[in-house]
């Protein structure tokens, strides 16, 4: 009869089973059972009373009884599929368990059979399993002891089989709030994961770390294909340019993505550009960045933001433009939109200064909206053009080191500073002499000209605020919603920032101790200029040193 019972039908035969690819095989007895006269049957038949009395009795008191469980609780754990509850029995005193499956319900009554029989085939079908391992689940308890049913698996560790059921509930919070897990990855997931086991209350026979162990085994790829499909599965779970779920098109009940089709998406808030004019809006600085839009959209696609300074206040982003293109029709329809809103909310546009970096069709766009004399280059592109060119030009080598030229560095120096000169004065540089007038028409000479202009030369306000945003998001072509939660950020910063300014008359931040002692030095040495050339016409040689003490103020970078 022992040849057919179950090897599960006592905790004490799950601890003598050993697993090979998987197959349950039952271990033999050892070589010193099997050849010792208890093993054989004579030697039962030859035994005498005799050789009883001969068996000394331990010492002490007889151990207590283990009593017999009357009540088998079943503990509830979620299913794969999570249409109905997987249960499962805790085998008291050892870290063993026991899981049953759904089956059927008869009379009001459900039935549930073993899952480790089940996934075990008969035959050469995977398909088809043993059920004969089956109980009855009445108010939370077995109808009888499940381990004495004919089972042919044997009980699993209690930690793996919690451990693979948080798995299958963290799909299931998924499927059933999908809006929780917006825009997260699945390394996301499983790290948070990880970290909510330690809360979760699995009972008082179960150590958390045994299961946060068993969990983490294999680490975070075993669980990605699982997670992933869960969330890629989920309507809205997904964030892209294509799909924007309404939590990212408002904040506050207020629009917040106000353009939306094929080729943008413009994020603002009508409040926010309302009290930027408010609080005198006189300059927009707009900078692009290629690194924050998510990598489907091609390389060409940009971040595209718009700075207002207003008063004395440093820049503050107020429109966010994601763009797939960088076509002047893109660019017309940014500055189209954005001038008119500005009109309307009482801003004069004529006088709202513009600048850009040198890219030709942002350039053309903003002339066909704002003021052309108002639209304007930034100092700090122009000189890393400067030095970018004389780089590919292979100056590099004769700018420093051994091998520098005292007349070629005199030369760069005057070419970096001429921004500072007034446009009048530029023949008068002798670097310039050989240069053919139509390589530097006039107009040009005066979109990045900065003779005077004694703040906002640069679009270096925006760059900083990049900067500041790549620390934020730490990774370059983040997911699009990671992106909108940034720029959702930004946009209650700034907007708090203006009510601040306008209601309750917050000052200007002051600058940096070194960045005003450098503006205030440029300041001081134009003004100086302009007194000496207002009485008379410099020399060449007065211009080439006022331009090489000009120099040292803008910055020599390549990139």
């Amino acid at each position: 009869m022992s040849s057919h019972r179950s090897p599960s039908s006592s905790p004490q035969s799950a601890s003598s089973s050993t697993y090979s690819n998987g197959t349950h095989q039952r271990q033999s007895p050892p070589s010193s059972y099997q050849n010792s006269p208890l093993s054989s049957p004579s030697s039962h038949r030859s035994s005498s009373a005799d050789s009883v009395s001969r068996i000394p009795l331990p010492s002490g008191p007889p151990p207590p009884s283990i009593a017999t469980p009357t009540v088998f609780p079943a503990v509830g754990v979620p299913s794969k599929k999570g249409i109905h509850p997987v249960y499962q029995y805790r085998i008291p005193g050892t870290d063993l368990v026991y899981e049953f499956q759904f089956q059927r319900v008869y009379k009001n009554v459900p039935t549930y059979i073993c899952s480790g029989c089940k996934a075990i085939p008969i035959g050469n079908d995977p398909r088809i399993g043993y059920t004969s391992a089956r109980v009855k689940v009445i108010n939370g308890n077995f109808e009888k002891n499940p381990c004495l049913l004919s089972h042919v698996c044997q009980p699993r560790k209690t930690s793996v089989q919690i451990a693979d059921r948080v798995g299958y509930m963290v799909t299931q919070e998924i499927r059933s709030d999908p809006n929780q897990f917006v825009g997260q990855n699945p390394k996301d997931v499983y790290t948070k994961a990880v970290k909510d086991i330690k809360e979760i209350d699995f009972g008082a026979d179960v150590n958390r770390t045994s299961v946060k162990h068993a969990y983490t085994s294999g680490e975070y790829h075993r669980h990605r294909s699982s997670i992933s499909r869960a969330l890629n599965n989920q309507p809205g779970a997904r964030v892209s340019f294509r799909d924007v779920p309404d939590q990212f098109t408002k904040i506050d009940d207020e629009i917040f993505l106000q353009i939306k089709n094929d080729d943008l998406h413009m994020f603002y808030r009508k409040t926010t550009l309302k009290m930027a004019v408010r609080a005198n809006l006189h300059t927009i600085i707009c900078d692009g960045v290629h690194q924050f839009h998510p990598s489907e959209l091609g390389r060409k696609a940009q971040l595209y933001s718009l700075h207002g300074v207003c008063g004395d206040a440093q820049a503050k982003p107020l429109v966010y433009v994601v763009t797939i293109n960088k076509l002047t029709s893109t660019y017309l329809a940014i500055f189209q939109h954005v001038a008119s809103k500005l009109k309307k909310y009482g801003a004069n546009i004529d006088e709202i200064n513009v600048i850009l970096d040198f890219e030709a069709a942002a350039h053309s766009a903003a002339e066909q909206v704002f003021n052309s004399e108002k639209v304007v280059g930034c100092l700090f592109h122009f000189s890393m053009a400067l030095a970018r060119n004389a780089h590919l030009k292979g100056l590099s080598k004769f700018l420093e080191g051994s091998s520098s030229n005292s007349d070629i560095i005199r030369w760069m120096e005057q070419l970096r500073a001429l921004p500072f000169l007034p446009p009048t004065l530029i023949g008068k540089v002798d670097a310039l002499k050989a240069l053919p007038a139509q390589w530097m028409p006039a107009e040009m000479c005066y979109k990045w000209n900065k003779w005077l202009i004694f703040t906002n030369r640069t679009t270096n306000m925006a760059e900083s605020w990049h900067r500041a945003l790549t620390d934020t998001i730490r990774c370059q072509h983040p997911s699009y919603h990671i992106l909108l939660q940034k720029l959702m950020d930004e946009e209650e910063a700034c907007n708090n920032f203006l009510y601040n300014r306008v209601k309750n008359g917050q000052p200007t931040r002051p600058l940096r101790k070194r960045d005003a002692e450098r503006r205030d030095a440029v300041v001081k040495a134009m003004i100086k200029f302009n007194v000496k050339i207002s009485h008379r016409s410099p020399t060449p040689n007065q211009v080439a040193n006022y331009l090489e003490e000009m120099s040292h103020f803008v910055s020599t970078k390549r990139k």
